[in-house]
């Protein structure tokens, strides 16, 4: 008969304790459906991109202001059991103005207008989705706390392996205001 000993379970949780430390705080895989961030990624809607997750920046004392064009997986704001992956467009004192072809619910102390830029307050940044068409984003939630994002999405590894480009699209560069 197979005899458990007090060491064989330490080492089973040292093991368990370090991979679930690995996964949090310094690379992950994340599995990416749906069509926001076309054509960066999921090109194809029948396929679920890998990604490699990359959590260590987070992980940084000096991690205040985070890396515009970065795709990033966000804790979502308005479902905080669900993450969304957006790229990181504006961050804290730019402005941007938002889309035209969404619907802002985003309201602050201030109305929402269009053709009014909005300054991306101290420790938020303002995420979009490359797809503009189809995401939920800053446009509809307003800027996001820099504290909800969990991660950097580096490499898709399947289907295709490649790196995540961090070039933010062009209509959304027209937008972002000095």
């Amino acid at each position: 008969m197979f005899k458990i000993r007090p060491r064989q379970i330490a080492e089973l949780v040292g093991i368990m304790s370090m991979g679930y430390v690995f996964t949090r705080k310094v690379f992950s895989i994340g599995f990416i459906k749906g069509r926001s961030m076309q054509p960066e990624l999921n090109v194809t809607e029948k396929d679920t991109d890998i990604i490699i997750i990359n959590h260590i920046p987070m992980q940084l004392s000096s991690f205040q202001v985070p890396e515009r064009g970065k795709v990033a997986i966000i804790r979502s704001p308005s479902d905080p059991h669900k993450a969304v992956v957006k790229r990181i467009v504006a961050t804290e004192h730019q402005k941007i103005i938002p889309r035209k072809d969404k619907l802002h619910h985003y309201t602050n102390d201030d109305p929402f207008v269009e053709d009014d830029p909005v300054t991306i307050p101290k420790g938020y940044c303002w995420v979009e989705g490359d797809n503009e068409k189809s995401s939920t984003d800053s446009n509809f939630y307003g800027p996001v706390p820099v504290a909800l994002i969990q991660g950097y999405a580096e490499f898709i590894v399947y289907p295709r392996l490649k790196s995540i480009s961090n070039t933010i699209p062009q209509s959304t560069r027209e937008r972002i205001k000095p």
